[in-house]
């Protein structure tokens, strides 16, 4: 049995990455997190860390998917000039 395995999307994928990942939970995140604190350098000197300062985890992850295909290069030119446009930002910034 191959380690690899082709998904329902055509994606390939690692079962027993996804067996490792499925155990992974906040506390386990945070513990590991907390032991790599411990032992990398960091701007918080033991006094900061008594007085509450510290480090926190935070995992936060978007994905953001728009597939094109062109049948020539202009087409490309031309929707990347209209996203351009289109996210533009409207604000003027004064020059002094």
């Amino acid at each position: 049995m191959s380690l690899w395995t082709t998904a329902s999307a055509g994606v390939r994928t690692c079962r027993l990455l996804e067996r490792i990942c499925d155990h992974f939970d906040e506390h386990k995140i945070e513990a590991f997190f907390r032991k790599w604190l411990r032992r990398l350098p960091h701007a918080f000197s033991s006094r900061d860390r008594r007085e509450g300062y510290r480090y926190d985890s935070s995992i936060l992850q978007g994905e953001f998917v728009l597939t094109q295909i062109w049948d020539r290069p202009a087409s490309g030119r031309c929707f990347f000039e209209e996203v351009i446009r289109e996210n533009r930002c409207s604000c003027s910034l004064a020059v002094s």
